[in-house]
């Protein structure tokens, strides 16, 4: 049997991925969903675009996701009853459900590094990219891009990134891809319904790096400046939560967060 057919038999969902856009090659799987979503009729939501190679994948803040055949390259188009600020919970939500999708199909066990990315033993398996088309001053729909390394050998990734495969769970695409769809749709049910203070405890106790010392990149802020201090996980509505020195808990509601190599002085 096909990817496709293997993939749906695969499938618990009522929406997600229950129509498919299988590619070869492509630019980028969140283009093409952006041009589905945005075309005359749109696409429904839940549907998913998954290529076997990307030319031009990209991850947060333009960098460059490479993606070279034995990865899992997938955008689902939702079109969600959110406002624009909420958005960037769906990408948390997105990897959280990827944690939860790799546990359950392999056992292995990772981490949310907030916002957007997924760790195993400290090194990148997955990361998502969230973008978002408004209509007025509503969303109109949500491409959340999921891009996880599953076959790749050492050579074909970065020295901070790792695959299923390297850390010893090696699994079919179709299986690791339905799994993310069936461990998502509910949560995105769950948050439709009650909102992201309700993950958010379950979130929480799967994020990276708790009680470590940190810095992020404040890029809400005009002045784009570093914040250290010990990463204390997120707030009610996501953002992140650092005890700074001097100053106690602040908030970042968007950033690029890393270790740092020595901890903050008081």
């Amino acid at each position: 049997m096909d990817f496709k057919t293997v993939f749906t038999l695969c499938l618990r969902t009522e929406k997600l991925g229950r129509r498919v856009v299988q590619l070869p090659v492509t630019a980028s799987t969140n283009l093409v969903a952006r041009d589905l979503a945005s075309s005359s009729p749109p696409c429904p939501s839940g549907t998913v675009v998954i290529a076997d190679r990307q030319t031009g994948g990209k991850g947060r803040l333009g960098r460059q996701w490479l993606s070279p055949p034995g990865g899992l390259y997938m955008s689902v188009v939702l079109r969600p009853s959110i406002a624009p600020g909420q958005v960037p919970q769906l990408a948390i939500l997105a990897g959280f459900a990827v944690s939860e999708a790799l546990r359950d199909v392999s056992g292995l066990e990772s981490q949310v590094k907030w916002p957007n990315d997924v760790l195993v033993d400290g090194l990148k398996i997955a990361g998502i990219l969230c973008e978002s088309a408004l209509l007025g001053d509503r969303v109109d729909h949500v491409v959340l891009g999921i891009g996880v390394n599953i076959d790749q050998g050492k050579d074909d990734l970065p020295q901070n990134a790792t695959s299923m495969r390297l850390a010893g769970t090696p699994r079919e695409r179709y299986l690791v891809a339905a799994a993310i769809l069936n461990a998502l749709e509910p949560m995105v049910w769950e948050y439709e319904e009650h909102g992201f203070g309700n993950l958010g405890p379950r979130i929480q106790a799967a994020m990276a790096w708790i009680g470590q010392a940190v810095q992020i990149r404040d890029q809400a802020s005009s002045a784009d400046y570093v914040i250290s201090g010990s990463f204390l996980g997120m707030d009610k509505s996501g953002r992140a939560l650092i005890q700074v020195p001097g100053r106690g808990e602040v908030a970042v509601p968007a950033g690029d967060l890393s270790l740092r190599l020595t901890p903050c002085s008081s």
